[in-house]
């Protein structure tokens, strides 16, 4: 629970839990002032004494003294306790039965002849990611059904031209408007959406039915594509917004993925080549560097100031290039974010117009005062307007904040270990997928560290897929690598640099995992080499295949198409912690995948060490601190559903 006061308070008593109270009545456990602010207090209560999602509160402040000395008079606030299933109920009761969402659902809770229908697939793009996410904190499976209904009403509804209108009437007789509020982000958002399905569903059939769809919205960005890389809105009103383009950026790079993912190497080119046109036309175009304060501008050609004086639309529009076209490490995040906070959540009170993209530049720029502030807005306007898309993007929000810890899909026997994935248990797979851009586009990967860039290969992702069977992790790796690399270290080695295991009684011992491309004869190998704990199982508990296509290792003539790796990991086995028997298993871990590029007109072996990138699960140079994650094993003989990859 978190309390945001006008000014600062005296410490000693923001702490007293005499000074709140809760209506009906809760017990506070314990209370933290914020130490930068001073106007924040966060309340923890008590595991017995829990908010009940759905239900109105109301919050008071019985007494205590500001920073000055001063007496708080008695005051309150009512908030609605929002959850997660909350939300996605929230969003599939305002689901249509042909599959659209509405922008807000009936009052009764079901469609009944008269109740109001507007639909801005914009909109119900966000809603659809919303329910995605919500699928990957709880593994209901009706968030994903009605995930897959949207994605067909849309794909069905898209025009000649590929755009598609917004829809609006009542019940049941709602119609098309001839209009749309944009065609630009209405075609980003739509494969933004269908790609963060497949990232966390592994669904290559369900996306592949949609290729048609996909080219649609794509085309929809191309139909305002102009010759310095930005689009404008849509084709009668010709302004290339910092917003709209913001998303083209991420939908081009959401198509060129799932191009990839589906074998369409065309348009995997042609689409990834503009999504980086974009950005980086962004980048230079939109950045108000000379302004006090520097900050992105609302359109292209914005003058000095304007729409400076509301959060909607120039706060919103930098804190969109602080959320979509920056990795937190740019230096631009902080300066962009200290730009909205300073005008828009002034002391860390929010303005009444700030929305839940001030809350993701805050995490992006690692303000937790800052979050908390947006955050608490955020929830004030979702009670206020009951919108399907606020719900998404709340959703979103809490799926990214949870961390990474995930119950493994049971499956009923063990995949050959053969480096190919191609059996049915890997279809059950708990998935991860690590890009160098990491949660800007959406990847799970929360640090990324670059030596200096990677300047070949600067688009290689991977994906990396969970199955669990007793006491035995399967680990799947398929890595779209266009140049691999073989160095005399594994940090200069392509592959699993490091999967850090902490040892069940011992916590302060890491067991080390690795298989790379790492070559301690001063011959580059040309399959990956068993490091660690790994090194001491047998080796028929490690395979690799490379992807169909051209491969060949410390080759920057060519580009490759990358690996597939498959590990088996006995975690009963005294080389990774001899873990004990038992209902389940809990594992803490730490993860590095390396992605090298050599070093660009320098042979091998390297001087100085290769040129690429190092993603990691969580942040921290040292392995005792990004071996932090957990994973949780059942120890069960029935197989299980993808749904079981939840996050707890």
């Amino acid at each position: 629970m978190t309390l945001i006061f006008t000014g600062a308070l005296s410490a000693t008593t923001a702490a007293s839990p005499a000074n709140y109270g809760f209506i009906p009545a809760r017990t506070i456990e314990s209370i933290q002032v914020d130490g930068v602010t001073s106007n924040i207090v966060y309340l923890r209560l008590a595991a017995a004494s829990p908010l009940i999602a759905g239900t109105n509160y109301q919050a008071r402040v019985l007494g205590g003294k500001d920073a000055w000395g001063e007496t708080l008079s008695v005051s309150s606030a009512t908030f609605t306790a929002h959850s997660v299933q909350t939300e996605a109920v929230r969003i599939k009761r305002a689901q249509l039965p042909d599959g659209a969402i509405s922008l807000s659902g009936p009052p009764s809770g079901t469609w009944v002849n008269g109740n109001p229908v507007r639909i801005v697939p914009y909109f119900a793009c966000h809603a659809v990611e919303g329910l995605v996410s919500a699928w990957r904190m709880t593994g209901d499976r009706s968030n994903l059904e009605s995930a897959r209904l949207y994605f067909n009403w849309h794909a069905s509804h898209m025009n000649p031209d590929s755009t598609i209108y917004d829809y609006t009437g009542t019940y049941p007789n709602y119609s098309s408007t001839g209009d749309y509020d944009s065609t630009d982000s209405y075609g980003a958002l739509f494969l933004m959406a269908l790609w963060h399905y497949y990232v966390a569903t592994g669904d290559t059939d369900f996306v592949a039915g949609k290729w048609a769809a996909i080219g649609k919205a794509a085309a929809a960005m191309d139909l305002t594509l102009q010759s310095d890389n930005l689009t404008w809105a849509k084709p009668t009103y010709q302004i290339k917004y910092t917003m709209d383009n913001c998303e083209v950026f991420q939908g081009y790079f959401a198509a060129a993925r799932l191009a990839e993912t589906l074998g369409h190497a065309g348009e995997y080119q042609d689409w990834i080549s503009k999504s980086e046109a974009v950005k980086t036309a962004l980048r230079a175009d939109m950045w108000r560097g000379s302004d006090s304060p520097p900050r992105y501008a609302v359109h292209k050609g914005q003058g000095l100031g304007e729409y400076w004086n509301a959060y909607y639309p120039g706060g919103m529009a930098n804190d969109f290039a602080t959320m979509y076209v920056h990795e937190p490490s740019d230096a631009r995040v902080q300066a962009a974010w200290q730009a909205t906070r300073d005008q828009f959540l002034p002391g860390y009170v929010p303005d009444s117009g700030v929305t839940v993209f001030a809350a993701f530049a805050a995490l992006r720029a690692g303000d937790p005062a800052g979050y908390a502030a947006a955050f608490a807005s955020t929830q004030k306007r979702l009670r206020q307007s009951g919108y399907t898309n606020e719900a998404g993007l709340m959703l979103q929000l809490a799926a990214e904040t949870r961390g990474a810890a995930a119950v493994v899909p049971v499956v009923q026997s063990e995949p050959v270990i053969d480096g190919l994935l191609n059996e049915a248990a890997w279809q059950q797979a708990g998935r991860l997928w690590f890009h160098r851009y990491g949660v800007m586009v959406g990847a799970d990967n929360r640090e990324t560290y670059d030596f200096p860039g990677n300047a070949i290969d600067p688009d290689g992702s991977t994906e990396l897929s969970f199955v669990n069977l007793g006491r035995r992790l399967f680990v799947g790796i398929t890595s779209h690598d266009r140049y691999l690399t073989s160095g005399e270290s594994r940090a200069d080695s392509d592959g699993l640099s490091h999967l850090y295991i902490r040892d069940p009684v011992n916590t302060t011992t890491l067991h080390d995992v690795s298989y790379t491309f790492f070559t301690d004869g001063g011959v580059p190998v040309t399959a990956p080499t068993a490091g660690g704990a790994l090194a001491a199982l047998p080796s028929s508990f490690a395979e690799f295949t490379f992807l169909p296509g051209t491969n060949s290792v410390n080759q920057s003539s060519d580009v490759d198409s990358g690996y597939r790796m498959e590990l088996k990991l006995d975690l009963g086995d005294p080389a990774l912690g001899a873990f004990p028997a038992g209902p389940s298993l809990d594992l803490t871990f730490g993860l590095r995948i390396a992605d090298m590029d050599g070093t660009p007109a320098q042979p091998w072996p390297w001087s100085n060490g290769a040129y690429g990138t190092m993603m990691q699960l969580s942040p921290g140079l040292a392995a005792a601190d990004y071996s932090r994650d957990m994973l949780r094993l059942p120890v069960t003989t029935e197989p299980s559903g993808v749904g079981d990859w939840i996050l707890f």
